[in-house]
C-alpha cells in the first residue's frame, strides 16, 4: 500500500456528500392534505422530509372548491404537475378557503431546505389596487409581491414565483393590506418547490486512528523491504 492509495482513501471518505434534490409540495392535491377544513397542523411527507402546514387562528382549510378536479384553467393551460383538486390551502375565516386579515399559514420542513418556487391562487387586482403577499422566512430579507406582477397567468389568478434561493426550514404566509374586485385582499397558497441541501456526511471517529495504523505500516514494509 503506497501513501497515494492512502490519500484516496481519506478524501473518499471525507468528501461523500448528498446531492440536490428538486422536490413539490402540491398543496391542491386531497390525497396528501384532505379537502374541507380540519382543526390543528397537517403534515405529510415529499422525498423523505416532513412536511407540516399550521395556521392561526387554527383552522385549515383545504377547501374542495373547484367544481371539476383537475379542470381548472391554471391546471389545464400550464398548470404542470399540480393535481387541481382544490384551491390549496387557506385558514378558516370571513373567507375560509383563502388567507386574509391577520391569518397566518406557516408551512415548516422537518430540515432546512432551498425553496426554490412558491405558487398563489385566486391573486388578483382590480383598476385601484391588487392583493399583495409576504412570504418570510428563517432569515435574510421577506419576498412581498404583488397580484400586478403576473397577472392571470393561467386563471384562478395563478401566480408563480420562481428562481428563488430561501435557505429556511419555515415559510410564512400574510396577506397584506390590499384588495380585489370585491374588495378583498386574499389568496390560498398552491404548492412550493425546493431542494435538499447537500449534507455532508459525518466522518467516523476511529477513520484518522484507522488512517493513521496504515500509513504506519506502509512505512514499516517499505523500510522492511529496503
Amino acid at each position: 500500500m503506497n501513501t497515494r492509495l492512502l490519500s484516496i482513501i481519506a478524501a473518499a471518505g471525507i468528501a461523500v456528500s448528498t446531492s440536490a434534490n428538486a422536490l413539490f409540495v402540491d398543496l391542491t392535491d386531497t390525497s396528501l392534505f384532505p379537502a374541507g377544513p380540519v382543526g390543528g397542523p397537517v403534515a405529510t411527507s415529499v422525498g423523505g422530509v416532513t412536511v407540516t402546514v399550521t395556521s392561526s387562528p387554527n383552522t385549515l382549510n383545504f377547501n374542495d372548491i373547484i367544481a371539476s378536479p383537475g379542470t381548472s384553467a391554471f391546471c389545464t393551460a400550464g398548470g404542470g404537475s399540480f393535481a387541481c383538486d382544490s384551491d390549496g390551502a387557506g385558514i378558516g375565516g370571513p373567507n375560509p378557503d383563502e388567507i386574509n386579515g391577520d391569518e397566518v399559514l406557516t408551512i415548516t420542513f422537518s430540515e432546512a431546505v432551498e425553496i426554490t418556487a412558491f405558487y398563489l391562487l385566486d391573486f388578483f387586482f382590480d383598476e385601484d389596487d391588487e392583493e399583495s403577499a409576504e412570504i418570510s422566512y428563517d432569515s435574510g430579507p421577506s419576498d412581498v409581491v404583488d397580484a400586478t406582477e403576473v397577472f392571470v397567468q393561467f386563471g384562478n389568478g395563478f401566480f408563480a414565483s420562481t428562481g428563488l434561493s430561501r435557505i429556511t426550514s419555515t415559510v410564512t404566509f400574510v396577506a397584506l393590506d390590499s384588495n380585489d374586485l370585491q374588495g378583498v385582499g386574499d389568496f390560498a397558497v398552491a404548492g412550493l418547490e425546493f431542494n435538499l441541501i447537500e449534507r455532508e456526511i459525518p466522518v467516523p471517529a476511529a477513520l484518522p486512528l484507522m488512517l493513521t495504523g496504515l500509513a504506519g505500516l506502509a512505512l514499516y514494509r517499505r523500510r522492511r523491504a529496503a
